[in-house]
């Protein structure tokens, strides 16, 4: 009863930080680039200075919350990291009036960048993989080093996190593949302001980047969490995950 009592305040911070991420790196920017270069527009702004200082406002959302994040938690992750540089890039490409293909490259870089890391950190002591998919927040890590070991698999394990590796960095590089052509599409509309370009692009992106990496990602667990069953032994993979994600799933199907 302790335990959970415990473990509430973890899952709300945890909630109210997906929350927050969700409404000021996706929702507030996609609406301020829409809306935000008309509105100043009809304050009597001229409309290359209207659109400058939308995408400057837009983009300072997810920037000030990577700072916030940052400042607050004393640690950020290589994603946000690289996050946050494209975003910066972003913002100089519009505001030095760059060539708008620019975008695109940018675009199809970041995730690039993030799978060649996922694949290269394989040969250091701290493979990304262990960061972004095998952790106590997922697995229940010592558990399945402690049976994989007893059962003279740990290289098996090993095998398995890294073809895994392999599977994730498949999806980011999907994602650079669709980032490019969804954004060199948009961008080139001349006709468009170019935060309004860059809000469609993010929008349609969200939609249509989201669904194939998703897939690739759900395939990575399953092979995974299939790997683990045959290394461990263990019957029921919901034994192999962590303790807060089986009590998110017995809570879930109370509530069913």
């Amino acid at each position: 009863m302790q335990e959970n009592t415990e473990q509430q305040p973890a899952q709300m911070q945890q909630n109210e930080s997906s929350a927050k991420s969700l409404l000021f790196n996706i929702l507030i920017p996609i609406l301020s680039l829409f809306q935000l270069h008309k509105l100043l527009e009809a304050a009597g702004m001229p409309p290359s200075a209207a659109t400058k200082t939308g995408l400057v406002i837009a983009l300072a959302f997810p920037a000030g919350y990577f700072i916030y994040h940052l400042a607050k938690y004393r640690k950020s992750s290589m994603l946000a990291v690289v996050g946050f540089l494209g975003i910066l890039i972003t913002g100089l490409i519009g505001l030095l009036e760059l060539p708008r293909q620019y975008v695109a490259i940018e675009r199809a870089a970041v995730p690039l960048i993030i799978g060649a890391a996922i694949v290269l950190s394989n040969h250091t002591s701290a493979p990304l993989v262990d960061k972004l998919f095998y952790n106590p927040m997922v697995f229940n890590t010592t558990k399945i080093d402690t049976l994989a070991a007893a059962n003279g698999k740990a290289t098996d394990l090993k095998k398995a996190l890294r073809n895994t590796s392999y599977m994730l960095a498949g999806s980011f590089i999907i994602s650079a593949v669709c980032n490019y052509l969804i954004t060199s599409h948009y961008m080139q509309d001349l006709s468009l302001p170019y935060t309004e370009a860059l809000g469609k692009v993010k929008m349609i992106s969200l939609a249509v980047v989201t669904i194939p990496c998703l897939v690739v990602m759900i395939a990575a667990l399953l092979y995974f969490t299939n790997r683990l069953k045959k290394i461990t032994g263990v019957a029921d993979s919901d034994e192999l995950y962590s303790q807060q994600l089986q009590d998110k799933a017995t809570e879930s199907n109370k509530k069913g």
